[in-house]
């Protein structure tokens, strides 16, 4: 039997033993060989090998152990087994590129993905691609290995970045209908975005479903934002808690800082700060600046670990180096009152105020821990709700925290009213929340 590997496919002959084929029979089975394996996707390519009559064994699912072993030889570029070799004619090898592993290239080292496990170099991530550099390069390394699925996504990666949202969707594409997670993600994104296509979240949850259940972190991270959300799927805050789960323990740190989240607040899991200071702890010490802000608020409260203000400050620090805005905020909260918050608002755990400004009485204390409490509340359930717009959350905050907010009033200013400075302190705790939750979400 003569063989012709093609793609990852072997094809074994055209169903005669080579000693009766004629050289002109043979140059036909070869030409639709090649004919056949110009086509892209991978099922319509076996259809047309078996209209052909040219069998084929799929590598990727061997029937029996011969086919296991005959894959194995080839794919690794060793003779094949000695059944294979029955014929006197030496096996043809067709397109031995399209098989083999393509080797590590420019567009290896400027466009891998962090966390794609087949990449050959360091990750690069979507926000530090430079298109100029990576789009000839992968083009280039595309050309030589047609076949690579792994070139072909990071081609699309390039594409994405220079806003080419219709070139890097056919990449993607043709990665994706061959398995490869990381392009399945990346189609997932685009229908989550509606880039180069219709948005279309059910769409989306399809895609990063595909790519989850293959291991994919950053799709296993967003298919747990969708069932937060209910974004193509059912709200269900247990899936999305499992689902952020799997990422987290892969070292995505969007997750980690998410888990822990979930944990300080008690959704899709039991109420546990030393959990959340462990998940927060993970993503902070891998340099996610919302992890290090995360970090910082627990060391300054003491919730699930001892309380250090010199810890906190410097979590803080590597956030706001980093841009994180809430830290700078926290920055300049800590230098202005020298760490003297309320008694009342460090039992709550993240309330600080400048008793050089604020009238200190109970009252007052109360009535700060209550208004914060129902800001966050309010912002989340708006959240929830699908409310994007800051300036829809806020009415819809005001609106439900009004008794709190006449409290406040009260104990401070006199009734139902507020200075300009409160005003924006209280806005900034919903700001602080809705920005925690939105960040999430992308």
């Amino acid at each position: 039997m003569r063989a012709v590997v093609l793609a990852g496919l072997i094809i074994i002959g055209c169903g005669v033993s080579s000693a009766f084929l004629t050289p002109a029979a043979d140059s036909q089975t070869t030409d639709a060989a090649t004919r056949c394996d110009a086509i892209q996707d991978k099922q319509s390519r076996a259809a047309c090998f078996a209209q052909a009559g040219v069998p084929v064994i799929d590598c990727a699912r061997p029937r029996d152990a011969n086919e296991a072993a005959f894959c194995r030889e080839n794919l690794n570029g060793g003779p094949p087994p000695a059944k294979a070799q029955s014929s006197a004619q030496s096996p043809v090898v067709l397109s031995n590129e399209s098989y083999k592993e393509a080797p590590t290239t420019e567009c290896d080292t400027y466009a891998a993905a962090p966390f794609d496990p087949q990449r050959k170099a360091d990750g690069v991530s979507f926000q530090k691609i430079n298109p100029a550099l990576v789009i000839p390069a992968c083009e280039s390394a595309v050309r030589q290995y047609p076949n690579s699925k792994r070139l072909t996504f990071q081609l699309g990666r390039a594409f994405d970045k220079n806003a080419d949202y219709s070139s890097a969707l056919i990449q993607y594409r043709q990665a994706a209908e061959q398995g490869y997670a990381p392009a399945q993600n990346a189609i997932g994104v685009a229908y989550n975005l509606g880039d180069g296509v219709l948005k279309d979240e059910a769409q989306a949850a399809i895609w990063f479903r595909k790519a989850a259940e293959q291991g994919n972190a950053p799709a296993q991270s967003n298919l747990a934002v969708a069932y937060e959300f209910g974004r193509g799927v059912a709200q269900d805050i247990l899936q999305a808690a499992a689902w952020h789960r799997k990422a987290a323990e892969q070292g995505f740190a969007d997750s980690q800082v998410t888990l822990g989240f979930y944990y300080e607040k008690g959704l899709g899991v039991e109420k546990d700060d030393a959990k959340a200071v462990v998940w927060f702890r993970k993503a902070a010490e891998q340099g996610d600046a919302n992890g290090q802000y995360d970090f910082g608020v627990m060391y300054q409260y003491g919730r699930g670990v001892a309380k250090d203000t010199a810890q906190a400050t410097d979590w803080y620090r590597k956030a706001a180096e980093q841009g994180n805005e809430a830290a700078k905020k926290k920055m300049a909260e800590m230098k202005e009152t020298k760490q003297t918050p309320s008694p009342a608002a460090t039992a709550q755990g993240d309330v600080q105020w400048d008793p050089n400004k604020m009238i200190q009485n109970a009252r007052t204390n109360a009535a700060l821990v209550e208004t914060r409490i129902c800001a966050r509340d309010a912002t989340k359930a708006a959240l929830l709700n699908g409310v994007r717009n800051l300036d829809q959350i806020r009415d819809f905050v005001l609106k439900m925290c009004k008794p709190a907010w006449v409290l406040l009033g009260t104990a401070l200013k006199g009734p139902n009213k507020l200075s300009d400075q409160q005003t924006k302190f209280i806005l900034s705790l919903m700001d602080e929340e809705a920005n925690r939750v939105l960040r999430s979400g992308q």
